[in-house]
């Protein structure tokens, strides 16, 4: 038997930028759980860049090529897989229709044109995708093309080169999913439903020309819609090179709809994405009721965050949302809007807001967002401790409803194994609530220092474990 020796490149291992916001924390923490348990755990996705060359390739993009091109979107609202959620469509509706946004281009599809099923003659044949790429050489924009529609079946004609498109971050499509497919996708999956606010990767493909003067040249191919192990907490670069405000947001839409007249009709210009940092003056409008439980008017399901920007209505953020971003259970719906506070204190909480008139009503706003915290915003002034228990002053304060300023400090705990019920539903979040179950972290607690005299000091304003 023959020996084969394969040279391997030496590896350099890298800082993702899409998570860079969460590892200089952890790099600054992370020398606290070392010093107390060995070997730490890894506290950040890392890229491997090969010394014989090739770049950095982020895991975002690591998204195998299939037929059709590919794209990382975030869901809207909750993706229902369940037959229960087709019955009470109209007679004539078989579909449920999905809002979708693009937050990043993957890679192309193989497909091409012409094509015929069973016929191996060589021909001359050209892509129907290509990935533009930008002056600084990262992903832009996928270009697609339409084609001649063929009389067999299984079969396309000719590329139209005439016929074309471009499709990037923040264009917002409808995806139709009927109860055949839907079934199809809880089988594969294994769920169902996919959560409001998931990244997940899909591949759309192009239509033939015929569709062109519907404006509907393309089609999100729902079969291959597939959740991702990572969350929007990951996509913060991704994000960033979306749309600021609703106004620019409306603009972007109309303008790709003129600029893209063969898909005019498959992006939406009435469902909006775009992504805030959120103003220091917001304010959670909440309530308690007889029950205990924790919200903003009498439909417990949704929070409120009001003044999050200047001259603006406010934000719904869905409770199940609102758990999953702050890593906490159901149990602790007040530790997850007091972590929510401090972010909006600190300046480190970001909103990914969508739009959608048919969620306004009397008591609920047309806008919902996703609450995403910045950790390394939220933990700046935090250094290595000198022993544990030590407590730092986080340079920002908090005003509680009555106006009373308490400056904010953090007490980092000894590192050590979490007993819970639950694993952390964001993952990759360095933040987590109680009653997760973690195997190290540093127990961590926000404690509240009132700046007069005549007020208490409120000790643990919030307790949770960097991860």
């Amino acid at each position: 038997r023959a020996i084969v020796q394969v040279k391997v490149p030496p590896l350099q291992l890298q800082v993702t930028p899409a998570t860079a916001a969460t590892v200089t924390t952890a790099a600054t923490l992370s020398s606290v759980a070392t010093a107390a348990m060995a070997p730490p755990p890894p506290l950040s996705p890392v890229v491997v860049t090969a010394a014989a060359g090739g770049g950095v390739v982020s895991p975002l993009l690591k998204l195998r090529p299939d037929k059709h091109p590919k794209f990382l979107v975030v869901t809207h609202d909750v993706v229902e897989l369940d037959e229960k959620s087709f019955q009470n469509l109209p007679a004539n509706n078989t579909c449920t229709v999905n809002a979708i946004t693009l937050i990043r281009v993957g890679p192309a599809g193989w497909g091409n044109a012409p094509f015929c099923k069973g016929d191996k003659r060589v021909k001359e044949t050209k892509n129907l995708s290509e990935v533009v790429l930008s002056t600084s050489g990262e992903p832009e924009s996928m270009k697609m093309w339409s084609y001649e529609k063929a009389s067999k079946q299984y079969a396309i004609g000719e590329r139209k080169d005439d016929f074309h498109w471009e499709l990037k971050a923040g264009n917002t499509l409808s995806m139709f999913i009927d109860k055949e497919r839907a079934m199809e996708l809880r089988k594969k999956l294994k769920v169902n439903r996919i959560d409001s606010f998931s990244v997940c990767e899909v591949q759309i493909a192009p239509r033939n020309s015929d569709w062109s003067t519907k404006g509907a040249c393309s089609r999100v191919e729902t079969i291959t819609l597939t959740p991702c192990k990572f969350s929007l907490v990951s996509c913060l670069r991704e994000l960033d090179r979306l749309p600021s405000s609703f106004k620019d947001a409306w603009s972007a839409a109309n303008t790709a709809q003129a600029a893209n007249p063969y898909i005019r009709n498959e992006i939406s210009s009435r469902q909006h994405v775009f992504f805030a940092s959120c103003d220091k003056a917001a304010k959670i409008i909440m309530r308690d009721n007889a029950a205990g439980s924790v919200h903003n008017t009498d439909e417990e399901n949704f929070f409120r965050i009001a003044n999050w920007a200047k001259e603006s209505q406010p934000i719904d953020i869905p409770r199940s949302v609102l758990l999953r971003f702050t890593n906490t259970t159901t149990n602790n719906v007040h530790q997850a809007c007091n972590l929510l506070q401090l972010a909006i204190a600190s300046g480190a909480l970001r909103l990914l807001v969508c739009n959608n008139n048919f969620w306004k009503s009397p008591t609920r706003s047309s806008l919902r967002a996703a609450p995403i915290i910045d950790a390394n915003v939220l933990l700046e002034k935090v250094e290595v401790p000198s022993s544990f228990g030590t407590r730092f002053d986080t340079g920002f304060t908090v005003t509680d409803q009555g106006g009373a300023v308490f400056s904010v400090e953090l007490r980092v705990g000894s590192p050590s194994a979490v007993s819970g019920s639950n694993a952390p539903p964001c993952s990759d979040l360095v933040i987590t609530g109680p009653e997760v179950e973690l195997e190290r972290a540093i127990p961590i607690d926000f404690n509240l220092v009132a700046a007069a005299a005549d007020k208490e000091n409120i000790e643990v304003f919030f307790r949770g474990y960097f991860n």
